[in-house]
C-alpha cells in the first residue's frame, strides 16, 4: 500500500505513513470506528443516566406521595401523633433523595411537612386551651364552694342552692367523670324532700357541645348539705330504674284483684241470708 501523501510504501495495516504522518486509508477507517464506538457507548451512558434520573425522579415522588398520606393519617383520631412524625421523617428523606437526584422537593413533601407541622400546632393549641380550660374550672368549683360554704350548714336546702350545689359537684366531675359541663337550668326543675335530704328532680344538665339532659341530683343532709348522686330521671337516687306508668297500673290491678277475690272467699252472713222468724221484726200492717 502506498502512502496517499508521499507516496511511499507502507504496510497495509499502518495507521498513519511512517515518512510523512500522513493517515492511511486503514488509519482513517478505524478512527472511524472508533468515533462510532465512543459515540455509540456515549449514548448508551446518556440513556443509562436518564434511566436512573428517571427512577430516582419516581422514588421522589412515591416518597413524597407516602409522606402526604402520612400526614394526612395523621387526622385520624386513634392514630395520635405516630403519623405525623412517620410523615415528617419521610419528608426529611425525599429531601435528600430530591437532592441526590438532582432535583427540587416534590409538593407533595412540602405539603405533608406542612401539614404535619400544622397538626402540631394544633396540637399545641388544644393543650394550651385545655390548661386554660382546666384552670378556670378549678377557680370556679373554688369560688362556688366558697360561696356556699355557709349555706351548706344550714337545717334546710332552697331550691337556689340545691342548684348551685349540684352545678359545682358537675363541674367536679360528679356524673361519670365528666368535668366539661356547659350549663344546668334549674328553672323547670323541682325540689322534693325525702327520707334523707331532697331530691331536685328534671334539672336540664348540658355537657360540652351535647344536648340538654334530665337528671336527677340526690342531696342527702349530715353534718352538713352535700350532693350524693347525679343521675338521669329514668334512675333512682338508690340506683334501681323509675317504675314505668304501665308496671304501676299492673301492680294496682294486682292490689284490686286479689281485693276482689278475697271479698268472694268471705262467708255471707246468716243474718243476711235467711228472713227473720222474730214476728217482732216483721213490718205490721195497719
Amino acid at each position: 500500500m502506498a502512502c496517499t501523501g508521499c507516496g511511499a510504501a507502507l504496510d497495509p495495516r499502518a495507521e498513519v505513513c511512517a515518512y510523512c504522518d500522513a493517515p492511511t486509508p486503514y488509519g482513517a477507517q478505524l478512527a472511524q470506528q472508533r468515533e462510532a464506538g465512543e459515540r455509540f457507548q456515549a449514548q448508551q451512558r446518556f440513556a443509562y443516566e436518564q434511566m436512573q434520573q428517571l427512577a430516582a425522579l419516581a422514588e421522589v415522588q412515591k416518597a413524597g406521595t407516602r409522606s402526604l398520606l402520612w400526614a394526612i393519617a395523621g387526622f385520624v383520631p386513634c392514630f395520635f401523633w405516630i403519623p405525623n412524625v412517620v410523615a415528617i421523617v419521610l419528608a426529611i428523606r425525599v429531601r435528600g433523595l430530591a437532592k441526590k437526584a438532582k432535583t427540587s422537593m416534590p409538593g407533595t413533601a412540602i405539603a405533608a411537612l406542612a401539614v404535619s407541622i400544622a397538626w402540631f400546632g394544633l396540637l399545641a393549641l388544644a393543650i394550651v386551651m385545655g390548661q386554660i380550660s382546666e384552670t378556670e374550672r378549678r377557680e370556679k368549683v373554688a369560688r362556688l364552694d366558697k360561696e356556699l360554704a355557709s349555706e351548706l350548714d344550714a337545717p334546710k336546702i332552697d331550691h337556689d342552692v340545691a342548684c348551685r350545689l349540684a352545678e359545682v359537684r358537675l363541674l367536679d366531675g360528679a356524673y361519670d367523670g365528666k368535668t366539661s359541663l356547659n350549663k344546668i337550668d334549674c328553672d323547670l326543675a323541682t325540689l322534693v324532700e325525702t327520707d334523707d335530704g331532697v331530691e331536685l328532680r328534671n334539672a336540664k344538665v348540658t355537657f360540652s357541645t351535647d344536648d340538654p339532659i334530665s337528671m336527677r341530683i340526690c342531696i342527702k343532709k349530715g353534718k352538713r348539705w352535700t350532693l350524693d348522686k347525679a343521675t338521669l330521671m329514668s334512675s333512682t337516687c338508690q340506683g334501681g330504674a323509675v317504675p314505668t306508668a304501665s308496671a304501676s297500673a299492673g301492680s294496682a290491678s294486682a292490689s284490686a284483684d286479689a281485693e276482689a277475690d278475697s271479698t268472694a272467699d268471705a262467708p255471707v252472713s246468716t243474718a243476711a241470708a235467711k228472713p227473720s222468724s222474730n214476728p217482732s221484726a216483721l213490718p205490721r200492717g195497719r
